[in-house]
């Protein structure tokens, strides 16, 4: 749903999802994904930071919070994301 930009549905899906299980890290960053996508850097970052919270260890969610703070104009917390 995520992909064919049906982004009503998917946040419904994902948003049951990490109510279910709010460990779920995929889920998360989906979400982040999602708000990127509609252009909410802010309930982009606060999805990304749940899933760094989760995976510490994975680049690819601390690049988005990166760009996520960037995009909220905070450059020292983007550069330490990044």
């Amino acid at each position: 749903m995520l992909n064919l930009q049906q982004y009503a549905a998917a946040l419904s899906l994902l948003e049951k999802i990490v109510k279910d299980d709010p460990g779920n890290s995929r889920a998360w960053y989906n979400i982040g994904l999602l708000y990127k996508n509609q252009g909410d850097a802010t309930m982009s970052l606060a999805a990304f930071q749940r899933a760094a919270q989760l995976v510490p260890d994975d680049p690819d969610v601390f690049y988005f919070v990166g760009l996520m703070f960037s995009q909220n104009g905070q450059q020292k917390e983007a550069i330490a994301a990044f």
